[in-house]
């Protein structure tokens, strides 16, 4: 009787060191979890203490976006800039007068300069905002703006944003828009925050997609009659994306 209950006693601390020790093991456990996936509170189960730990919840990547603004940007051959006022003739005859360039995006063409100048206008007063992007694209060789990019959209909640841009025609298919795409591209992704970028094109301009493929990005979906061209028809947009850890 009296080695049973020896045993009995020796078999009951047994069972409470291996409860401890998981009931520890669940601890760090949950301890871990919650510095890799950042949640805001871990419960400690452990028999001495059976409390609730709270920590502050993190962001996705516990940081927010950090505007900066259009900030110059210079390449081998380009120079992305703030549009100046003096720029309304060469945008005008460059690219936004010309009907080709402007086929398959949703304005233009300008019909004259005075047009061109209004928009410039515009975008110069948008840079007192720090979120706005609107950079000219400028070929060092000449000195002069060929081409524009901006932020079209922008969710900062979700870390996101939306890139439009246009180039003039004679520059077409020599690697500038690609070029200055990835530039852009890194700007928001490294400097600002953003996590995941995002170009559209009409499903009847391939050539826009050749672009944004070369620049990295991925075909995600098409998106079927989500508005009208200027000629009245459907259009279907293709959707291409980047997330930063694709860089």
């Amino acid at each position: 009787m009296k080695y049973h209950d020896e045993y009995r006693t020796v078999f009951v601390s047994i069972t409470r060191i291996v409860y401890n020790a998981e009931n520890m093991l669940s601890t760090f456990y949950r301890i871990e979890c919650n510095f890799l996936y950042g949640k805001t509170e871990f419960v400690s189960n452990a028999a001495s203490t059976n409390s609730v730990i709270h920590k502050k919840p993190r962001g996705k990547r516990g940081k927010m976006l950090q505007h900066k603004g259009t900030n110059s940007i210079e390449t081998l051959r380009l120079l992305l800039r703030r549009f100046e006022k003096s720029d309304a003739k060469d945008m005008f005859h460059n690219w936004a007068g010309d009907p080709e360039v402007c086929k398959y995006l949703s304005w233009g063409p300008h019909k004259n300069i005075g047009v061109t100048q209004i928009r410039i206008d515009s975008w110069r007063n948008q840079y007192n905002y720090e979120d706005t992007y609107v950079w000219a694209i400028e070929l060092k060789s000449i000195h002069q703006p060929i081409g524009s990019i901006s932020v079209e959209i922008s969710d900062d909640k979700a870390k996101t944003c939306e890139i439009g841009y246009c180039l003039s025609r004679p520059y077409w298919n020599q690697g500038i828009m690609t070029e200055a795409l990835r530039t852009v591209m890194r700007y928001l992704f490294y400097e600002i925050g953003y996590e995941k970028i995002i170009a559209k094109h009409d499903v009847l301009n391939p050539a826009s997609g050749m672009v944004m493929q070369k620049a990295g990005m991925k075909f995600e979906k098409v998106l079927y009659q989500v508005s009208r061209r200027r000629d009245g028809t459907l259009c279907d947009c293709a959707v291409y994306a980047k997330n930063i850890w694709e860089d």
